[in-house]
């Protein structure tokens, strides 16, 4: 068995300048518990409200701190080697990947794959 390439991108037709970082801030704290991954907290139990709130309030925190590092790389304010910018023709894209032989190839993939489709369509992404 091979190792496999993956890829993830962020992209939008809409000028760079116009991803709307707040809105997807403002999206986050609507996000309930499946909206997100829980599945790396091992105090997580589903159906247990007690426990499933502190993990979601972690999972939001941690998704709020990931869309704030991106901005900040989507406006090139930023930069790190496992992610990057750049124009695409009419696209403006944010890409990372690897090689993968089952996990994650690179912590940039990892965030981008983590973030909720929802907040980056607040922002701007996809359109």
């Amino acid at each position: 068995m091979g190792a496999d390439i993956l890829i993830m991108n962020w992209w939008t037709s809409r000028k760079p300048a116009d991803i709307d970082w707040d809105a997807g801030h403002v999206v986050i704290d609507t996000l309930d518990i499946d909206d997100l991954d829980p599945s790396g907290f091992e105090e997580y139990d589903e159906g247990d409200d007690e426990l499933s709130t502190p993990v979601l309030d972690r999972l939001r925190k941690k998704a709020h701190q990931t869309l704030t590092e991106y901005a900040a790389l989507w406006r090139q304010e930023d930069d790190r080697r496992d992610v990057a910018v750049y124009q695409m023709g009419p696209l403006a894209v944010m890409t990372s990947g690897g090689m993968s032989w089952g996990d994650d190839p690179t912590e940039g993939f990892r965030d981008m794959n983590d973030m909720p489709e929802k907040a980056l369509e607040a922002c701007g992404f996809f359109k």
